[in-house]
């Protein structure tokens, strides 16, 4: 819609026949609705698309939402940071600052996981709720913060930030939670013996990819002020354009998703005591 994906079907869609009629239900925006279909075959090769217009007849604001995340104090203290809850905290509250005096939102929600409260658990969850997965009432420990979020629709925009730790291995990437399973020294010989544990508890390119996907918002904006975060841009194809493979570089193509990271695959991302920020978190607000 507008081109922005809304739906995917993946696999086989004909399920060994020689037609298939697929059905979803795709919320509309006030104005022009620009709805585009298109098949890959088996050799990945892509089909003309198929247009259709429809116009809504109601227009109304959308809301901000800003899921902020920032980890100073991990469970495992070797690997505390200095700067990453003052910059989510920082963050948060001037864009909010900002989209108010703007006016072009009817009202700006800031969710704010941060140190102990950011856990891949809760993390994780807030992005179903934005995408109308788990609208269940918060099982314990789960913070209340997480209860104003509600499924994204199409005139919302959509931000997240992530301030903390991050992974690069081989083409994947990992957003290190507060809780990283990992409770050795801070030394490469140690976590690379137990780097299977890491990665479980951390969330991978692909989990946020699956989450993503089903977030039908207007816009979608993500920050990831983490060490080798550039690593999340890296994709099994180098083309542009509606391809039939998967990666958080091509959702981010087929959903018009900007993402914005602080360092390259193999950079550390830095930070400043004279600022009290890190250089990419300073330089935005």
């Amino acid at each position: 819609r507008n081109g922005s994906l809304v739906k995917v079907w993946r696999g086989d869609a004909l399920k060994g026949g020689t037609s298939a009629t697929l059905e979803a239900s795709v919320p509309i925006v006030g104005g022009e609705n620009r709805l585009t279909a298109y098949a890959f075959n088996r050799d990945n090769v892509k089909s003309s698309d198929a247009t259709f217009t429809v116009r809504g007849t109601q227009s109304k604001k959308g809301t901000l939402y800003v899921l902020a995340v920032g980890i100073n104090n991990y469970a495992n203290p070797q690997f505390d940071l200095k700067y990453a809850e003052p910059d989510a905290r920082s963050f948060g509250e001037e864009l909010q600052r900002q989209q108010q005096r703007l006016n072009q939102y009817s009202r700006v929600e800031v969710i704010t996981l941060l140190d102990r409260e950011a856990t891949k658990t809760n993390i994780l969850l807030a992005i179903k709720r934005l995408a109308g997965v788990d609208s269940t009432t918060p099982a314990t420990g789960v913070p209340q913060t997480l209860d104003r979020i509600k499924r994204a629709e199409p005139e919302d925009l959509v931000v997240i930030y992530f301030a903390g730790h991050g992974l690069a291995d081989q083409s994947r990437f990992y957003l290190i939670p507060h809780d990283i399973g990992y409770y050795g020294p801070r030394n490469r010989e140690a976590i690379t013996a137990d780097l299977k544990t890491v990665f479980g508890h951390g969330i991978s390119d692909q989990e946020l990819e699956g989450e993503l996907e089903g977030v039908d918002a207007a816009r979608i904006v993500m920050v990831i002020d983490a060490c080798h975060s550039g690593q999340a841009l890296e994709a099994e194809e180098k083309r542009r354009g509606p391809m039939n493979s998967k990666g958080l570089a091509q959702l981010a193509y087929e959903k018009g998703m900007y993402i914005l990271t602080a360092a390259q695959s193999y950079q550390a991302a830095l930070g400043s005591g004279r600022l009290g920020h890190g250089y990419l978190t300073y330089a935005l607000i």
